[in-house]
């Protein structure tokens, strides 16, 4: 029996043809790289950058391996990875498609200010456009100084971000954020949105240079708006089971009447048994700004009343609580607002009038 030879078989011979086509294309790119480099003096590095003629026909390798070095070298000159422009016309579709292992495209930009990918739209054309069954758009960020998604605008809009499933099912989520260190940054350096003269609208959200976050409900100039949060304001309420927290009649932490322009400062952190023992730490927690609070003062002689304020203020401007007889109980639901290590300070009027303190949490703001 004869053997065959391998090399004469139809497969070897379209295999070397392939193989000769695939090394005439990396020859052109070569060639169209070496080319478009010893003009790169020529071209612009943001203004004008090297693009693609749009056009309907679709562009085959050898195009667009061609065209790919072009981009490249465009990309070289300006400091982008891709440098490409959007005019309102139909792309041509390239063969470059993404397999189970490997991105369509993939490009690393060189350590610096430069981007590794670079799209300017004109007009009102949209410089990326994503479908996709999974995420329309993964990014992550390696590096602790810089995010992974950063949206800035002048006149338009950063960032748009939509999805939707195409059933009647409520299952599209138009972003999805996390982070190691923070889930969202703002970076908003404006005068709150209540001053300004601008016309927003319904949904928007803006932080100003003061650190106070505000959420739009009606639209107009400037709008109406509501602050979420901020230094100032006492954060969200949270509703605990009621716990006593002072007893001017127990031993512990202090013990005695309030009489005559006295004052006393008390912590309001932990949770007190009748005897004045803490029973349960931090019931209001480290960075609480306000408690709800209900003060009673009993055994009571003569007229008089109490103010109470933030931990270290002494004056006696107002009354939390008053009381007109001996022998009285009266207790009052109020608001008090805390210094930095959660105390507050009672201070009596001068008329003469005593009374014991006692004082129960009922939630906080933090």
């Amino acid at each position: 029996m004869t053997a065959t030879d391998p090399t004469s078989s139809p497969e070897h011979a379209a295999l070397l043809d392939e193989m000769r086509t695939e090394l005439a294309e990396i020859r052109a790119l070569r060639a169209a790289l070496e080319h478009t480099l010893s003009r790169s003096t020529e071209l612009t590095s943001v203004n004008g950058p090297t693009s693609v003629p749009q056009n309907d026909t679709p562009v085959s390798r050898r195009a667009a391996l061609r065209t790919a070095g072009m981009v490249a070298a465009g990309a070289i000159a300006s400091g982008a990875g891709i440098v490409a422009t959007a005019a309102p016309a139909a792309a041509g579709t390239a063969d470059y498609a993404a397999t189970s292992t490997h991105a369509g495209i993939s490009v690393t930009a060189s350590p610096g200010t430069f981007n590794a990918i670079e799209v300017l739209a004109s007009g009102t054309a949209t410089a990326v456009s994503i479908v996709a069954n999974g995420p329309a758009l993964w990014s992550q960020s390696n590096d602790p100084n810089f995010p992974a998604i950063r949206g800035a605008a002048s006149g338009g809009t950063g960032i748009v971000g939509m999805s939707t499933s195409g059933t009647s099912s409520a299952t599209g989520i138009g972003g999805d954020f996390s982070g190691d260190l923070t889930a969202l940054f703002l970076s908003g350096f404006n005068l709150p949105p209540v001053v300004r003269s601008d016309t927003f609208d319904v949904g928007m959200m803006d932080n100003d240079l003061n650190g106070d976050l505000w959420y739009c409900v009606g639209w107009g100039a400037p709008g109406d708006w509501r602050k979420l949060a901020g230094p100032s304001t006492a954060g969200a309420f949270h509703a605990i089971a009621p716990a006593r927290v002072y007893d001017s009649r127990a031993a512990l932490p202090s013990t005695g009447v309030l009489t005559n322009g006295a004052n006393r400062t008390i912590s309001v952190a932990h949770k007190r048994d009748n005897a004045g023992t803490v029973v349960t730490n931090n019931i209001v927690p480290v960075g609480t700004k306000a408690v709800a609070a209900n003060v009673t003062v009993t055994g009571t002689t003569g007229t008089n009343n109490i103010c109470i304020n933030p931990g270290g203020d002494t004056s006696h401007n107002s009354s939390t609580i008053n009381w007109f007889a001996s022998g009285q109980t009266i207790a009052n639901g109020v608001t008090l607002s805390l210094n930095t290590t959660r105390q507050i300070t009672a201070v009596a009027g001068g008329q003469g009038g005593s009374a014991h303190v006692i004082i129960d949490i009922t939630g906080y703001w933090r």
